[in-house]
C-alpha cells in the first residue's frame, strides 16, 4: 500500500467505559466547535487516520470543528467480544458525548450510523443543533420487502463473508469493496480491503450485517425536530438512493442533496467531494471553499478539489414528492497539448510536441482516456492516462517490460500500441482512434444479436485471444466495452494492461486489486488458489457469447449476487431466454462456463469451433459462414475474401 503524501493527522485518541463495561474508543481531532459523528461501520480510529479513503474526510470536517468520532462495540480500538443491539449502539454514543461533556451540537450519520444519529435527535433534541445524513438509511434489508430469491442471496453473501473475511488472500474482502467504491483505485481499494481484516474478525463481521438488518427508525422520522440535511449518491450500490429519499422525504425540516457517484463513501478525486464539503459547511454555517474562491482567499488542503463545477442541486422534499436527480453534464473537453492540459511545463516537454489533447472520453477508478492528435502522423489516437496510484504499484521498469510484450502483439484482431511513456506521476500508453463503436453499444442497440453477427464476432476474438496466449499474455478483461467493431469486424482492445502469462511477479491481485469486471470475471480471478492463465479469457469470451446470444450475461444482480454466481451458481439456460437456440449451444458455452479450468474448452478457438458445429448440425447456421473457424489472421483474412489491416499506413 502506498502512503498518503499529506501531513500526519494530529488526534487524540482515549477510552470511555459503556453502561455494560465494554470499553469505547473514541478521538477527537482539530479545534472549534464539536461535530460529533456517530459510528458506523467500518472503522479503526488509527487506520483511518493514515488511510486514502477516510484521511479527507477526518481533515476536512475537523477544518473548522473539532470532530469528535469513535470505533463501535466490536469493530476498531473498541472492545470485540461484545453483545450488539441497536440500543447498544445509541447508548454508545450518549456515552461518548456525555463523557466529553457536550451539551449541543451538530450531528453527522453515515451509512447505519445515520439510524442511530436519528434515533439520538428524537431522544435528545435539546443536544443535536442540526442533523447532517449521508448514505444513511432508515430501514436494514431485513425490513425492505425482499423478495425470497434475494433474501437468500444475503445469506449466501454472510456465509461466504463469514468463510473469507479473515483469509490473507483479499479477493472475498474485495466483494465488499466493490460495493462500497466501484470508483476506487487500486490502492484505495487495498486500504479499504485491509481497513476491513484489522477492523473486525469474521464472526464479528457477519453479527454486524445481521444485526443492520433488524434496523428500522422510519416511525421516528416525523418526531426529529431538528433542521436536517441529507446527502446521498445517485449511483451508491450499497444503499440505494431510494433509502436516501425516503429519509428527506419522512424528516419534517429536511434538505435533499443527490451527488453523482457511484460509491458509498465519497473518494477524494471526485467532483462529488467538493460538492459534499461546500453544502456541509453552508448548512454548519461556515465558509464554504466556494466562499474562499470568491474572496480570492487560498482554500488550503481543499483547494484540490474545489476547482470543479457540479450540477448538484439541493432540492427540498416534500413528503408527497417525487424527486428525480438531474442528469449529470458530459465530461469536459480538454484542448491543447498535454503540457497546457496538465498545467505545468516540466514532466511534459517530452510529449508535447508530439500529441494534442482533444478531448476526455472516458474516466475510471484505473485510468483516464483521451482522445488526441497525433502530430508528427496527423492521426487521430487514444491516450489510456494511468491513475498514479496504479502507476507507483506497476513501476516504470515493470510497464516498460509488459508494455514492450504487448506492443509485439501483430495481428488483425488486437488493437496495437503505438507508444509509452510517463506523463509526471503517471504512466501512458497510446493506440490508434477505431472510427466505429464497441459491442456494448451494439447489444445496447439490438440484443441479442444475429446468430451469423455473434458467431463472427466470437470467431474474431477467438482468434485474438488464442493468437495472445501463444506469445504469453492473458488479457484478463474480456467484456464488450473492450471488442470494438468496425468495417464488418472485431478488434480486441486494452492488451495494455494485460500481465505476462509465464514469470510475471508483483501482480496487482496481490494487493487486492483484481483485474476484470464482475459480469465477465472468471472465478480464478475472484480468489480461488488456481492460476489465472489462458481459461480465464475462455470463461469471460463465454460470458461475452452468452450475453450476444440471449440478451444479458450469465449472472445479473447485486454485485455480490454477480459474484456468487461467478463461484458457485449455475446460469439459465440459453433456451430461458431464446427459445430458438439449439439446445447443443447451451451445452457448449456452459462447459467454458465451468468453475473448473481444466473442464473447459482448451482454447478459445475451441470454443467457437464448437459453436460453429452445433449452429451447423442444426440447419440454424446459413452454409455461407459454416466452418469459417479458422485460429489464426491470415487464413480468416483469406475466408472473409481480402486481407485487412485496420491501421495499415
Amino acid at each position: 500500500m502506498n502512503s498518503p503524501d499529506f501531513d500526519t493527522i494530529d488526534q487524540d485518541v482515549r477510552f470511555c467505559p459503556a453502561a455494560d463495561g465494554v470499553r469505547i474508543a473514541y478521538a477527537t481531532i482539530g479545534e472549534g466547535p464539536p461535530l460529533v459523528k456517530a459510528a458506523n461501520w467500518l472503522s479503526h480510529l488509527e487506520f483511518d487516520a493514515q488511510s486514502p479513503v477516510w484521511r479527507h474526510w477526518l481533515r476536512d470536517l475537523s477544518r473548522d470543528h473539532q470532530l469528535v468520532r469513535y470505533d463501535e462495540r466490536g469493530c476498531g480500538l473498541s472492545d470485540w467480544d461484545v453483545q450488539f443491539s441497536f440500543d447498544a449502539w445509541v447508548a454508545d454514543l450518549e456515552t461518548v458525548v456525555d463523557t466529553l461533556g457536550l451539551e449541543r451540537f451538530p450531528l453527522l450519520g453515515i451509512s447505519q450510523g445515520g439510524s442511530v444519529a436519528i434515533t439520538y435527535a428524537v431522544r435528545h433534541p435539546e443536544r443535536v443543533s442540526q442533523l447532517i445524513l449521508y448514505g444513511a438509511y432508515g430501514q436494514g434489508w431485513a425490513h425492505r420487502g425482499l423478495s425470497g430469491e434475494s433474501l437468500a442471496e444475503y445469506e449466501a453473501h454472510l456465509t461466504l463473508m463469514g468463510q473469507g473475511w479473515g483469509r490473507d488472500n483479499p479477493a472475498y474482502r474485495q466483494l465488499f469493496t466493490s460495493l462500497f467504491m466501484p470508483g476506487a483505485t487500486p490502492d484505495q481499494a487495498q486500504w479499504f480491503n485491509e481497513l476491513q481484516r484489522v477492523s473486525t474478525s469474521p464472526e464479528n463481521a457477519v453479527r454486524f450485517l445481521r444485526e443492520f438488518g433488524k434496523i428500522d427508525v422510519i416511525d421516528l422520522l416525523p418526531r426529529v425536530s431538528v433542521p436536517a440535511l441529507v446527502l446521498h449518491a445517485r449511483g451508491d450500490a450499497r444503499v440505494p438512493f431510494e433509502m436516501g429519499r425516503e429519509l428527506a422525504t419522512g424528516i419534517p425540516d429536511c434538505r435533499f442533496v443527490s451527488l453523482d457517484s457511484p460509491n458509498h463513501l465519497i473518494l477524494e478525486h471526485e467532483p462529488a467531494w467538493a460538492t459534499f464539503l461546500n453544502e456541509v459547511r453552508r448548512f454548519l454555517g461556515v465558509e464554504t471553499t466556494d466562499d474562499r474562491r470568491s474572496a480570492g482567499t487560498a482554500a488550503g488542503p481543499a483547494a484540490a478539489v474545489s476547482g470543479v463545477d457540479s450540477d448538484h442541486t439541493p432540492v427540498a422534499v416534500e413528503p408527497s414528492a417525487a424527486v428525480e436527480p438531474s442528469a449529470a453534464e458530459p465530461p469536459t473537453v480538454a484542448s491543447g497539448t498535454l503540457e497546457s492540459l496538465a498545467g505545468e511545463p516540466g514532466p511534459f516537454e517530452a510529449v508535447s510536441d508530439r500529441y494534442a489533447i482533444e478531448r476526455e472520453l472516458a474516466r475510471g477508478g484505473m485510468a483516464t482516456v483521451y482522445l488526441a492528435r497525433d502530430l508528427r502522423h496527423e492521426r487521430e489516437v487514444v491516450i489510456k492516462v494511468f491513475d498514479p496510484d496504479l502507476s507507483s504499484e506497476v513501476g516504470p521498469q515493470r510497464f516498460e517490460q509488459e508494455i514492450r510484450v504487448t506492443s509485439g502483439l501483430q495481428h488483425p484482431h488486437i488493437l496495437p500500441l503505438l507508444d509509452s511513456g510517463s506523463i509526471g506521476d503517471s504512466l501512458f500508453y497510446v493506440m490508434p482512434f477505431v472510427a466505429g463503436a464497441s459491442l456494448r453499444h451494439r447489444l445496447r442497440q439490438a440484443a441479442p444479436l444475429p446468430v451469423t453477427e455473434a458467431l463472427g464476432i466470437a470467431r474474431d476474438v477467438a482468434a485474438a485471444l488464442d493468437y495472445a496466449h501463444r506469445n504469453g499474455v492473458i488479457h484478463r478483461d474480456i467484456k464488450p466495452e473492450n471488442i470494438l467493431l468496425s468495417d464488418g469486424h472485431a478488434i480486441v482492445a486494452d492488451f495494455g494492461i494485460a500481465h505476462v502469462a509465464s514469470g510475471a511477479t508483483n501482480r496487482l491481485t496481490d494487493t487486492g486489486a483484481v483485474i476484470g469486471t464482475l459480469s465477465y470475471i472468471s472465478p480464478e480471478q475472484l480468489g480461488s488458489d488456481a492460476e489465472v492463465g489462458p481459461p480465464s479469457d475462455v470463461y469471460s469470451l463465454a460470458c461475452v457469447v452468452y450475453e450476444m446470444l440471449c440478451g444479458e450475461p450469465p449472472f445479473r444482480g447485486l454485485p455480490q449476487q454477480v459474484i456468487q454466481g461467478h463461484l458457485s451458481g449455475t446460469p439459465r439456460a440459453l433456451q430461458d431466454h431464446v427459445r430458438e437456440l439449439p439446445e447443443p449451444v447451451d451445452t457448449c458455452v456452459r462447459r467454458s462456463l465451468a468453475k473448473s479450468q481444466a473442464d473447459r474448452h482448451g482454447s478459445a478457438t475451441a470454443l467457437v469451433q464448437e459453436l460453429f458445429t452445433c449452429f451447423g448440425a442444426s440447419g440454424t447456421l446459413p452454409p455461407a459462414t459454416e466452418g469459417a473457424t479458422q485460429d489464426d489472421g491470415a487464413s480468416m483474412e483469406r475466408g472473409r475474401g481480402r486481407g485487412w489491416w485496420p491501421f495499415r499506413s
